[in-house]
């Protein structure tokens, strides 16, 4: 092997086999028991609780083991802890403060896993072996699983498209090559460096990590990726000049090498998908609304709150689900500006200082030390952690607890490595931060009872079991939750429960409930425009649709509530128009066409009768005879026919325009 310094591993001295053997089953239990298969997504919550119990557990043991030590935090720490303080002043401002103290709270687990961290790696406590054996079990059960999924899909012949199911044991595809990516660059040290019994399984952990992310064809690991090779290109020009080492080059560049084979290879296999902007543009229409959330808010919207503030600067272009609220979007696909709309400017800037003073502190002991395989390290802790932030760019890395565990072992290795930068405080300085693991632990507990519940919510919703909706609901809040995974406020389903009842002063309680929280969702000014039509208050209830429409034109619901409060009002050539905007597939929808038709017909037949055509309508009426008039179904049939021949010369003359 060639290095003039013995291996560090060996010269350490050996750790207790007890907390070796915690350690590894606590590695491994994390990625595989940790599920909760009621909850819609099954890891988040019971990974939160389950990482928090674990740094108090290693709180606890550096205060019994160096009760006369001190207790040292690093100023990378020291940024870090202002990031997540700057949360609690935003607190009592936010929206929507159940969230903001919970994600405050959430956010607060990382700040105290990452500093005890930094102390036990300090005092030897644990090593390096213990960081293998962390990536060792979180690369293989990660690849493992996604490869198992992969091959599932090999049946299939739409196989490429299906890869969006892949999502191992994370819970999102893209955040399954998050992992990877930080995990990889360990698994090349692991197997070129590490114990031979430990080399096989490092092997096994890069190529299996390697073909995942292949396959997988995350954009954002493709940044990621990159730009960790980067960082190899003044190394790989060195080895290659060095007539020395020569002999040696193909077994240090051969693994990188086939990193850049595979992201090339993965962009040729995604070639068309990445010609299609539909993706990237919908990540940029959320980085826009995002900036001007923070332009509104430069101090930030607190923690958890900016899915609240999103839909205020309008959600047309995003897909149809998003703009008819099936789908809602609680971080901006960018981990950075996440971190700036809600944590505002001066979070921001503590958030930047961490990662600027481990990636620097890495830099340095790389330059500076005279450890051979200290160095090592040290590259390989800057490929993991540059791969991670490059991916951070383009995704929500953020939100996942399990992969903070990962990047944030890596950051508190490197700083524990650093010789300056260290404040130092009582040993029992370390039960603050045992308090702040703890606090997340009990945070996260109450709210996946709460969520438990709201499954329930969601399902007696689908059976429009209004009986058991509002009482569910109720249960469900709590000082821990009040907004469920949809984004929708427990106040919004008693108000769905209320409507059903016919109860209408406690349905409209309970929407001014959900619109005081969160002023902009637009679901629930359409339900309050059903509050003011039940009423027979038509103009009211116009307005509150056209409410829900400046947020999202598209909104199909809110389209059709407005259609047909127009039609009633004797506006029929705009309840035709409105109509009109509805996505061509919805009308085909059994839950929608009866009410389509039924506009359809009687505006034309009222029209028709007026003898007042409407410009855009002439050419229907000039060609349609009285017998299509007088027949339901013609009549309907006959008008569809027309918008598909008007909207067929529309893009003719938009393909040949005439000068």
């Amino acid at each position: 092997m060639h290095s003039t310094t013995k291996n560090s591993i060996e010269r350490k001295a050996n750790p207790g086999s007890f907390s070796f053997l915690i350690w590894t089953a606590f590695s491994t239990g994390l990625f595989i028991l940790y599920f909760d298969k009621v909850l819609p997504d099954p890891a988040q919550l019971p990974r939160q609780i389950a990482i928090g119990i674990m740094t108090t557990i290693l709180g606890i043991y550096f205060y019994q083991k160096f009760k006369n030590q001190t207790f040292n935090i690093h100023y990378a720490g020291i940024a870090l802890i202002g990031w997540w303080i700057t949360m609690a002043f935003l607190i009592p401002k936010a929206l929507v403060e159940v969230d903001a103290r919970v994600e405050f709270l959430r956010h607060g687990l990382s700040v105290a896993y990452f500093i005890v961290m930094v102390n036990l790696f300090k005092t030897t406590s644990l090593d390096e072996r213990h960081l293998s054996t962390l990536y060792i079990s979180s690369a293989l059960i990660i690849s493992m699983v996604a490869l198992f999924q992969i091959l599932l899909l090999l049946k299939k012949e739409d196989f490429f498209m299906q890869m969006y199911s892949v999502q191992s044991v994370i819970g999102h595809k893209n955040l399954v090559s998050g992992a990877l990516l930080i995990t990889l660059p360990w698994m090349y040290y692991i197997f070129r460096y590490s114990e031979l019994n430990n080399r096989v399984f490092g092997l096994a952990g890069f190529w299996s990590s390697l073909i995942v992310i292949g396959l997988l064809r995350t954009r954002a690991a493709w940044v990621g990726l990159f730009l960790a090779l980067l960082i190899l290109a003044p190394n790989a020009l060195r080895w290659m000049r060095s007539s020395r080492q020569i002999e040696l080059n193909y077994k240090r560049i051969l693994p990188f090498t086939l990193a850049a084979i595979t992201l090339i290879g993965s962009i040729y296999i995604s070639r068309h998908q990445i010609i299609d902007p539909t993706n990237l543009n919908h990540r940029i229409k959320f980085w826009k609304n995002s900036i001007e959330m923070f332009k509104e808010n430069p101090f930030g919207v607190g923690a958890g709150n900016w899915q609240f503030w999103f839909p205020k600067y309008g959600v047309e272009g995003m897909n149809t689900s998003v703009m008819d609220g099936e789908t809602v979007l609680p971080q901006p696909h960018n981990d950075f500006l996440w971190v700036l709309t809600e944590s505002g400017i001066v979070g921001f800037l503590f958030f930047i200082a961490f990662w600027v003073l481990v990636l620097f502190t890495a830099y340095s002991i790389y330059k500076s030390s005279a450890d051979d395989l200290l160095k090592r390290q040290m590259l390989i802790a800057l490929l993991s952690m540059v791969a991670y932030l490059g991916f951070s760019f383009f995704d929500f890395p953020l939100e996942r607890p399990e992969i903070q565990l990962l990047v944030l072992t890596t950051a508190a290795f490197v700083v524990s490595k650093s010789t300056k930068g260290f404040i130092k405080l009582p040993a029992w300085s370390a039960f603050v931060f045992v308090g702040v693991a703890l606090s997340s632990s009990y945070s996260g507990y109450q709210k996946l009872k709460s969520e438990k519940i709201s499954v329930k919510v969601l399902e007696a919703n689908a059976r429009q079991d209004a009986r058991r909706i509002i009482p569910l609901a109720e249960s469900a809040l709590s000082n821990y939750f009040v907004v469920d995974r949809v984004g929708n406020t427990m106040y919004y389903y008693m108000g769905l429960g209320y409507m059903a009842q016919q109860n209408w002063p406690k349905m409209k309680e309970m929407f001014d409930k959900a619109l005081e929280l969160t002023p902009y969702h637009f679901i629930s000014m359409n339900q309050m425009g059903n509050f003011y039509k039940a009423q027979n208050d038509l103009l009211m209830a116009r307005e509150w649709y056209i409410k829900a429409l400046k947020i999202a034109p598209r909104y199909t619901a809110a389209l059709l509530n407005k259609s047909e409060v127009e039609h009633k009002l004797g506006y029929h050539n705009d309840a035709l128009n409105t109509l009109n905007l509805v996505y061509e597939p919805k009308w085909e929808m059994p839950q929608y066409q009866a009410k389509i038709h039924k506009i359809i017909k009687y505006s034309l037949r009222a029209i028709a009768a007026s003898g007042d055509y409407p410009r855009g309508l002439i050419p229907f009426f000039q060609n349609t005879p009285p017998s299509i008039l007088e027949n339901d179904q013609l009549l309907v049939q006959h008008y569809i026919d027309f918008l598909k021949q008007r909207k067929a010369q529309l893009q003719k003359q938009n393909l040949h325009p005439t000068h």
